[in-house]
């Protein structure tokens, strides 16, 4: 069995980067990895793209309520989130862009 060991990417672009979070949802969509929402001292709920191409992040999208410890996916060209929680409640709401 090969042996996998993690190594730091270094950013080209390092001013326009995602804040330090913690529980966010990241997932994998045209070839991209996402980071949506989570928290850093404020819920958050902005959505970045990481293109392994470019070696760069890129802000996408801000919109859905605030939320952090939610769960997203893709299928086929949609990206969905649901639930987490926002600064008071468990959210159980459904969302797709």
């Amino acid at each position: 069995m090969k042996e996998l060991k993690w190594s730091k990417i270094k950013i080209s672009k390092k001013p326009n980067q995602p804040s330090k979070r913690q529980c966010q949802s990241v997932f994998e969509f045209n070839d991209k990895m996402y980071i949506f929402g989570g928290y850093d001292g404020a819920v958050l709920n902005d959505l970045w793209e990481y293109d392994p191409e470019k070696n760069s992040w890129e802000e996408k999208a801000s919109g859905s309520n605030e939320r952090y410890r939610n769960s997203c996916c893709s299928i086929n060209d949609k990206m969905y989130v649901f639930g987490g929680c926002d600064k008071k409640i468990f959210l159980n709401d459904f969302m797709g862009l």
